[in-house]
């Protein structure tokens, strides 16, 4: 091994020598660690998503790291999981600096809230509509159960 292709390194009082033809650059990942996740989308296209690693998990057959992920819409914000280990696919993480983000929290909470009120919105009319369906259809619909007898819910 020549010399330019070796280095000699002190690790706990012991030295060790690399060859640095072989050696290899082992990413560290910990909970709360900022990430960018490379996502396969279609066909052959791929998106990368902002991400933060909410949990390591030492399953003994298959390490995984779980990831939150952002999916980022011009109307909306949307969590999502992606668990990545040794049979995942199409998937990879990489370490970013939160300031790579180019994420403003105060817009993606402006988002978020948009998507709480549409969705209170939305239970709001279906609770209405369950309302009319007994108070209004509960003597057309108690005939019905009556005819095929069925009792009342």
């Amino acid at each position: 091994m020549s010399d330019e292709n070796k280095r000699i390194v002190e690790i706990n009082g012991a030295k060790v020598e690399f060859d640095l033809r072989e050696a290899r650059t082992v990413n560290t990942f910990k909970v709360g660690d900022t990430v960018k996740v490379l996502m396969k989308q279609y066909g052959d296209s791929y998106r990368i998503k902002p991400g933060v690693i909410v949990g390591l998990t030492a399953f003994e057959k298959l390490p995984s790291i779980e990831v939150a992920v952002l999916e980022l819409d011009i109307q909306q914000v949307k969590l999502g999981l992606v668990t990545l280990n040794s049979q995942s696919k199409d998937l990879e993480i990489a370490h970013v600096d939160p300031v790579e983000l180019h994420l403003s929290q105060a817009e993606v909470v402006a988002m978020l809230d948009r998507d709480i009120e549409r969705k209170e919105t939305e239970l709001k009319t279906a609770k209405s509509h369950k309302d009319i369906v007994l108070n209004r259809f509960g003597q057309y619909m108690q005939a019905y159960d009556e005819a095929h007898g069925q009792r009342p819910a």
